[in-house]
């Protein structure tokens, strides 16, 4: 996959300076890693998060910008792009920046203890999705973690499809909407443990937060509906972002075993 032929290239670089992590969306991964990172052994580990697009770009959802208070987080970032590489280097003091193809990282085998990618593989082909896992568990040590975040197309999000076409026919290609059930199929078959799982983008949470109309139980209540797994049953018609947190294991299906000897 060359450079130019991803949405962050031929997007129009407008730096939107803001605080770390303040839109709805950075509030969501920064829960997201939250949630993660209650599953970790330890609380000293070597992190990598892919695609740096709102470390350099849309500073308002900047994650490593925010993890980088946390001295104990060893912090590594990959992208494809040059430019988004160099606008994020110039932000963040504390974190490895290399620009890099998720398909084929420069990292050894068993290098990280838990992986981000938060929306970064919905924007892979889908056919080349398998490749991007695979290369992740590569990269991560024994039983490491590892948060997928994706977009896929809930009736809500097939209904804002067909306005935003209506509206505006030059919509990107580059931007996928993923099958859950396929996407959790592949991460068992590639040998992965599935540790946690819930959908968000239903904006609850951010409503109850802006209005303030809202008393303070049924905010809490809206919060914690959002980011649980019952999430998956009374908001997946409503959602737009899948949230997957896995834990590499060691057991591997009959045909990855056998592909790997290949």
């Amino acid at each position: 996959m060359k450079e130019d032929e991803l949405w962050d290239s031929r997007a129009k670089i407008v730096r939107a300076e803001a605080p770390s992590g303040q839109s709805y969306f950075g509030r969501s991964y920064l829960k997201a890693i939250a949630i993660a990172f209650g599953y970790a052994d330890t609380r000293r580990l070597c992190a990598l998060k892919t695609d740096l697009w709102n470390e350099g770009v849309e500073t308002n959802r900047d994650i490593l910008g925010a993890l980088e208070r946390n001295r104990k987080l060893s912090l590594f970032g990959v992208d494809i792009s040059k430019v988004v590489c160099y606008l994020a280097k110039r932000r963040l003091k504390n974190t490895n920046i290399i620009r890099a193809d998720i398909r084929s990282m420069p990292f050894r085998e068993g290098s990280f203890d838990i992986i981000f990618d938060l929306s970064t593989i919905d924007h892979v082909p889908p056919h080349q999705v398998p490749i991007v896992v695979r290369e992740y568990r590569r990269a991560l040590k024994k039983y490491a973690l590892m948060l997928l975040v994706f977009w896929y197309e809930s009736a809500f999000q097939k209904l804002i499809r067909i306005l935003c076409k209506l509206r505006e026919p030059m919509v990107s290609q580059c931007q996928y909407y993923l099958p859950v059930e396929q996407v959790k199929t592949l991460l068992l078959t590639e040998g992965f443990e599935m540790l946690g799982e819930y959908c968000t983008g239903t904006l609850l949470s951010e409503a109850g937060r802006t209005s303030g109309g809202l008393p303070k139980l049924i905010h809490a209540l809206a919060l914690r509906l959002e980011y649980s797994e019952f999430s998956g049953f009374l908001l997946k018609h409503f959602a737009g972002l899948f949230v997957i947190v896995a834990r590499k294991s060691k057991k591997l299906s009959i045909e990855t075993s056998i592909r790997s000897l290949k």
